[in-house]
């Protein structure tokens, strides 16, 4: 046996095919403390941004109410009839939608807005039973709605629907709490 100039002794048996010599190893470069604090900034850079969507996701659920959930699943739902308001072969969806629509209406309207709480104590009974009048107002015309694509009638329904989209941007601006612009 001889002896290699890495001061590694050969071997007397024929090499294989399928393997790979490489050498020794070699130790890593040693990084300067410039280098290592650019890797450190980077990485934290990087965590960051990773780390920010799912922090965002956690502020927006500390916001929601019990009437906000009621009235997410009314906007789901208004948005899938939306849709298809216009097409009477879905009109038995249709049917399933306006009556998601109902029930969480009718739950929302037994609810008082978080508003009312920004509101001076002598107009918060007046602005609950505003509120409630005006749900109930919904509710009746969800009740049309309901009878419209029943009877077949996509047009008065889709008009209908119209109409119930105007009442929603119209409440909203009475009786939803203004959303506070975040500062990044």
């Amino acid at each position: 046996m001889g002896s290699s100039s890495a001061g590694l002794q050969e071997s007397s048996c024929a090499p294989r095919a399928d393997f790979v010599h490489f050498g020794p190893a070699k130790t890593p470069a040693k990084l300067n403390p410039k280098e290592m604090k650019l890797r450190l900034l980077t990485l934290t850079l990087i965590s960051a941004l990773v780390a920010m969507p799912v922090l965002r996701a956690q502020d927006n659920k500390e916001d929601t109410t019990e009437l906000g959930d009621k009235m997410d699943k009314i906007s789901g739902a208004f948005r899938k009839l939306g849709k298809q308001i216009s097409d009477s072969s879905k009109n038995e969806d249709s049917l399933a939608q306006v009556a998601i629509i109902k029930d969480a209406a009718t739950a929302a309207s037994q609810m008082e807005p978080a508003k009312k709480k920004d509101l001076p104590p002598d107009a918060q009974a007046k602005f609950v039973a505003d509120f409630q009048a005006k749900m109930k107002d919904f509710i009746a015309t969800v009740d049309k709605l309901a009878a419209a694509l029943k009877a077949n009638d996509n047009t008065t329904a889709a008009n209908i629907l119209k109409d119930m989209k105007t009442m929603e941007d119209d409440d909203h601006k009475d009786f939803r709490k203004k959303k506070q612009k975040k500062s990044t």
